[in-house]
């Protein structure tokens, strides 16, 4: 472009394109790719540089078991029935045996279902607990009742109504089995009504 459509002054549009082709080709490549969505390469002069692609977790069975409470964030959303340091295996235990003696599941498939129960029904209690060490901590040495962030509140309320949805299904189905094995219909469909009155 021509100064004199500018009055004489330069053009940063100008400039900046000149810059552009002066890149070297990593800077280039590494646009090029940030542009199309892709984690940019390191250059290939680097090379003791490797790239977030080939890590994929650890390999090793100690690695593995290092990392396995990774996605543990408040003690609510552990994948494990007993968080190590917070619960105890022998409490676990004796909930898991009180309610498997007490859906009295026939068959295997009856028992995934009453073992899902128990799990589901640990995790509720879970949430309970951390509800209350939350409460407690914001309101050490408070005069007034606080309440947590609205936020944090709010996915614990979602992450406990989830897990509701789960057991109420899984006592749902373990029901329909042992009406089956009762000889007694079981309905494709079930429905929960909830009347209010008010």
């Amino acid at each position: 472009m021509d100064n004199d459509h500018n009055g004489g002054k330069e053009n940063p549009m100008q400039n900046e394109h000149e810059e552009q082709t002066e890149q070297p080709e990593e800077q280039r490549q590494a646009a090029e790719d940030l542009v199309a969505g892709e984690p940019a390469r390191p250059a290939p002069s680097d090379p003791g540089v490797t790239t977030s692609r080939k890590k994929r977790g650890p390999k090793t069975a100690a690695g593995k078991a290092r990392i396995r409470l990774n996605p543990v964030r408040y003690g609510i959303h552990a994948t494990t029935p007993v968080i190590p340091g917070f619960e105890r295996e022998e409490d676990w235990l004796a909930h898991r045996q009180r309610i498997l003696a007490s859906c009295a599941p026939v068959g295997d498939l009856a028992r995934e279902l009453a073992e899902r129960a128990a799990e589901l029904m640990w995790r509720l209690k879970r949430i309970g607990r951390a509800e209350q060490a939350e409460y407690a901590r914001i309101n050490q040495g408070a005069n007034e009742l606080r309440l947590p962030v609205a936020t944090e509140l709010d996915k614990v309320i979602r992450y406990e109504a989830h897990l509701v949805r789960q057991l109420f299904q899984a006592l749902h189905e373990l029901e329909a089995l042992k009406k089956q094995a009762r000889g007694e219909p079981t309905p494709l469909a079930r429905l929960d009504v909830n009347l209010q009155t008010g």
